[in-house]
């Protein structure tokens, strides 16, 4: 741990001279990946304990200093590629990343912007489709992948995961990231990658709002899939998860054009033209004097409900109505089968529609075609573990 304070002091003296020279820059790359190589055998409790945020803290002012600056070269604007000195700034952060520290402090200052702002810098040149580098590509990917592991498992109040996706959305390092990962990259780089967008995938209410029509990232996301942006030659694993995402954002996007009963009176409008209990968010009404009447029987099972909480609820019931508007030949040919085999009726029958992410990154439900099933309702309610189905 002394090495790598010494490092971190050392590394603040060279930066608060006004110029460098090539002694001092050769003496920065060495200290810098003295940094990496520290940070990255620490045990985080003693990292935590015993390196002093302030230091961290001056590294962190100094690194975003020195990014702005690489933004701004010809060479990185020009090519997407740095020298071996300056590649070495980012290299430091992920050594670093692996702790919690650092990456509070990221988000407590504007790294992630300035970080996005570097990769954005490239789509000056070459028609707006620059991309980085292979090399600064695997630096940016992992820089982002371990703060996103810092976050969700290091910190002593953990984050969601949908809470680190918000603060990389709002910084605008998202969508930067999604244009990286179409660049080509070696087998073993691709992990980085997929972490993060089996972690999208698990997010619904996140991709629902954020990655809609006219959101950066949702915009990024249909150029990069319609071979507008980004790379054409990224990996088949990056593709699929990709196209994953799109796919779950067309099977919750509501149906505008789907009509709604009041709750009280039956009478079918679209939803945006009823009127929401304002206490459990959850029923809908066409007027108030319906609202008023329905009181007495709605007030014994009236729940407060945030408006995330209703949110969340109404992006999962748009999964599962979508899913049966979209494959409602195939669920009803099922549906029938199972009823003959079984001499059972269709209202005694169960839909069982999955769309927890499994181990290997995939959801049955989106997958082509769905994957679903159908069991008697007796049976589904006796289960002893009742799988995670929407």
């Amino acid at each position: 741990m002394d090495d790598l304070s010494s490092a971190l002091k050392e590394i603040a003296k060279i930066r608060q001279k006004s110029t460098r020279n090539d002694d001092d820059k050769l003496k920065l790359f060495e200290l810098q990946a003295c940094i990496t190589i520290f940070a990255k055998m620490a045990d985080c409790k003693l990292f935590c304990d015993q390196i002093p945020e302030s230091e961290i803290q001056v590294w962190m002012d100094g690194t975003i200093e020195d990014i702005k600056t690489l933004s701004s070269k010809p060479s990185w604007i020009n090519t997407g590629v740095l020298n071996e000195l300056d590649e070495m700034v980012l290299d430091s952060c992920i050594g670093l990343f692996h702790h919690a520290v650092p990456v509070v402090l990221a988000f407590e200052s504007d790294f992630f912007q300035v970080l996005a702002g570097f990769v954005q810098a490239r789509l000056g040149s070459e028609n707006g489709r620059a991309l980085p580098s292979e090399r600064i590509w695997r630096s940016v990917s992992a820089i982002v992948s371990l703060a996103f592991r810092a976050s969700i498992t290091v910190f002593d109040n953990k984050w969601r995961p949908e809470k680190f996706l918000r603060k990389l959305e709002t910084t605008g390092v998202l969508e930067q990231l999604l244009r990286c990962l179409t660049v080509p990259q070696e087998q073993d780089d691709v992990a980085y990658a997929l972490d993060l967008l089996q972690c999208l995938q698990a997010c619904p209410d996140f991709l629902s709002r954020k990655f809609k029509e006219g959101k950066p990232c949702g915009d990024t996301l249909r150029a990069i899939l319609d071979g507008n942006d980004g790379s054409t030659r990224m990996v088949p694993e990056i593709r699929n998860e990709l196209e994953a995402i799109a796919t779950l954002l067309n099977v919750m996007a509501p149906d505008e054009k789907a009509l709604v009963p009041c709750s009280y009176c039956g009478k079918q409008e679209s939803s945006e033209d009823l009127m929401q209990c304002s206490r459990c968010r959850g029923i809908l009404y066409c007027s108030k004097d319906c609202q008023k009447a329905h009181w007495h029987d709605h007030k014994k099972c009236c729940t407060p409900t945030s408006k995330s909480e209703r949110r969340q609820l109404d992006t999962l019931d748009n999964l599962w109505q979508n899913f049966i508007r979209q494959h409602y030949h195939k669920v009803m040919d099922r549906m029938f089968a199972v009823c003959s085999k079984t001499g059972l009726k269709p209202e005694d029958m169960a839909v069982e529609i999955d769309f927890a992410q499994r181990n290997d990154g995939v959801i049955p439900a989106l997958q082509s075609p769905p994957i679903f099933k159908i069991a008697p309702r007796r049976d589904y309610m006796e289960k002893s573990e009742e799988p995670d189905w929407v």
